[in-house]
């Protein structure tokens, strides 16, 4: 059986979070993309009240990225020392290392009581076979008073509830694992299903094995956007005229005809960026664990 917590020797239940400077230079990247971005379809894209509603939108983004400035942060375990990457949500972080749930609180990051029940479904349970929950209510463990047919993978999961509660189990897509609002039951069911414990912050290196796919798409985007803007406007200079004669042709005097060539060269634009994203994200740094 998985245990949540490993054996080390005695340290404080609570460290303090500190800023994040790689988060913080990412947070910093987005929202410049995504002012200069407003800025452009503001002065040279938009025309019309749909063009203006959209330039509108991404500004709205860039406001609400640019409030999250400065909110991520770092700490290290209370339990083994390990770096642990923190976010916006207060509850739900596993230590890579010892395991260990950790919860943020007021600066501080601290071991998370086993009676947490959190609003969002942060504590996760991998298992194998058929999936077994215990008979108490899943989000505060109260005896059961009703039980809400729930469809969990390719099958229906009758989940027990107390006479309050509802809403306390969320199904993961394609795996055979489920998460918990309440941190006491993903122990119980954790147990009863000799499964493992995962929080919402895994390790994930899939990001460095697409570094390179990421670079090139970026770089192809870029071009086609470049190619857009300057190619169309010297075929125009020069008399031409884009026809429908063949598939490529096509794809493309429709996406003319429907948007025009500054907001095609806007999306491809925006496509190129994220692609680029992706790339430096790679670069995230990550601590194994120990």
């Amino acid at each position: 059986m998985a245990t949540p917590y490993r054996s080390t020797e005695a340290r404080p239940e609570s460290t303090t979070l500190r800023l994040s400077w790689w988060a913080l230079a990412m947070s910093v990247l987005l929202v410049g993309f995504t002012g200069t971005l407003a800025y452009a379809l503001f002065r040279y894209v938009a025309a019309g009240w749909i063009g203006y509603a959209i330039a509108a939108l991404v500004a709205l983004l860039a406001v609400m990225f640019a409030r999250e400035l400065g909110r991520g942060r770092l700490g290290d375990c209370p339990r083994c020392g390990t770096l642990i990457e923190v976010g916006l949500a207060p509850h739900g972080y596993q230590c890579p290392s010892c395991k260990t749930f950790l919860d943020t609180d007021r600066g501080q990051l601290i071991v998370t009581p086993k009676g947490r029940v959190s609003k969002l479904f942060r504590f996760g349970v991998e298992y194998d076979g058929e999936l077994v929950l215990p008979d108490c209510c899943c989000v505060c463990t109260a005896a059961t008073a009703r039980r809400v047919p729930t469809v969990i993978g390719r099958e229906t999961v009758d989940v027990p509830y107390c006479a309050e509660h509802s809403r306390g189990i969320l199904a993961k897509p394609n795996r055979r694992a489920v998460s918990f609002r309440s941190f006491d039951y993903a122990i119980r069911v954790c147990e009863a299903n000799h499964g493992r414990l995962e929080g919402p912050n895994k390790i994930d290196d899939r990001g460095r094995d697409g570094r390179w796919l990421g670079f090139g798409l970026g770089l192809l985007l870029a071009g086609g956007a470049a190619a857009t803007y300057w190619g169309l406007a010297a075929l125009d200079r020069g008399g031409y005229e884009i026809v429908p004669g063949s598939l490529k042709g096509l794809v493309l005097w429709l996406c003319l005809k429907l948007v025009g060539r500054l907001w095609v060269t806007a999306i491809l634009a925006t496509l190129a960026a994220g692609f680029f994203s992706m790339f430096i994200g790679s670069f995230r740094p990550r601590r194994a664990p120990r």
